[in-house]
């Protein structure tokens, strides 16, 4: 079954037996999502990391396709929420995005869009303050 790669034209699949929305998985392992552009079905290939259920999020117009990885969940405590951080691409949304990090810090399921810069300063301070966080901890009997 023809695909169209992330980013490219898109051009109508020859012989589609997927319907919009649906998974394919392909021979050698890999994922498509089937979408619809100029009232054609394409496949839109799946980058490695995504863990999207194309198919239970239904018929999908090609600009609404997105990817998502599996979430890594940093837990909290005292009941605070988990933060979720994940990486989201919307291959075709406002001329295509490049893959990001999405990072919910209160669990309300708004995202922030992190670099991977922003990303790696994160996790830095982060570090920083569990270094802090252990100290305490060595000082109580």
């Amino acid at each position: 079954m023809p695909s169209v790669a992330a980013g490219a034209n898109v051009s109508p699949c020859e012989s589609v037996t997927a319907r919009p929305g649906v998974d394919v998985s392909q021979g050698d392992g890999s994922r498509v999502a089937a979408a619809v552009f100029r009232g054609e079905v394409v496949l839109v290939p799946c980058p490695s990391w995504c863990s999207t259920d194309h198919a239970a999020a239904g018929p999908r117009d090609l600009e609404s396709v997105a990817h998502a990885s599996d979430s890594v969940w940093l837990p909290t405590r005292a009941g605070l929420a988990d933060m979720e951080v994940f990486v989201s691409q919307y291959p075709f949304a406002d001329g295509g995005t490049a893959p990001v990090l999405a990072l919910d810090a209160t669990g309300c399921g708004e995202f922030v869009e992190l670099t991977r810069a922003e990303a790696r300063t994160l996790i830095a301070e982060r570090r920083a303050k569990l270094d802090d966080f252990e100290a305490l901890v060595d000082l109580v009997p």
